[in-house]
């Protein structure tokens, strides 16, 4: 009996350890504290239900201007949420927002704004690229507004471009303003200037 009830708490631990938080305190685009850095670290953890949250020192509506792309997210399952806090993450008309890696099963955002996303021919604000088939993302109480995806043909999801055949998009009390697709070819397709999914 005592070997069984050792042997359920070191499993309870391990599933505990698995799972993480991390805290964004500052509107900084990069350092301690930052979504950039609090991106880094979810990376790091193996396995669990990682969350992001906005929280400290990080003021209402804070802005976050990003001179970079933030980096691909690979962890197994990955919830950012701005809570009461409100953030807006801005890629200036230059640079994507969040880029849902193939390891990435999970991904959930609530209570933000995501403006100003640009991404090469898929998701201005949220693309999931290529090379996975299954995957949810979840967006609610999310404003999407003027992310753009541009290239020369085949260019999908202003905002969002979810690329998961056996996985689903869920869309809750979300708005999209303004957001396109431009294909520069002369013969160049687009299509999706907000949402482009193939998710059941």
């Amino acid at each position: 009996m005592q070997i069984r009830r050792l042997a359920l708490l070191a499993l309870v631990l391990s599933s505990t350890a698995q799972a993480a938080n991390f805290n964004v305190t500052t509107t900084a685009n990069s350092g301690p504290g930052s979504l950039r850095q609090a991106l880094i670290d979810s990376n790091s953890p193996a396995g669990g239900v990682h969350t992001i949250s906005f929280a400290g020192a990080f003021p209402d509506n804070g802005v976050i201007l990003l001179d970079a792309n933030l980096p691909t997210i690979q962890s197994q399952s990955l919830i950012v949420t701005g809570g009461s806090r409100n953030p807006r993450i801005d890629g200036q008309s230059l640079h994507t927002l969040f880029d849902v890696g193939a390891s990435t099963g999970t991904f959930e955002l609530s209570d933000m704004v995501l403006q100003n996303g640009a991404a090469p021919e898929k998701g201005g604000c949220v693309t999931s690229g290529n090379g996975a088939s299954v995957g949810s993302m979840l967006a609610e109480r999310v404003v999407f507004s003027g992310c753009q995806a541009t290239g020369a043909s085949l260019i999908r999801g202003g905002a969002i471009f979810w690329n998961r055949t056996s996985g689903s998009l869920s869309l809750i009390d979300s708005q999209f303003l303004d957001n396109s697709v431009l294909a520069t070819a002369n013969n160049g397709e687009s299509g999706g200037g907000a949402v482009f999914t193939s998710a059941n």
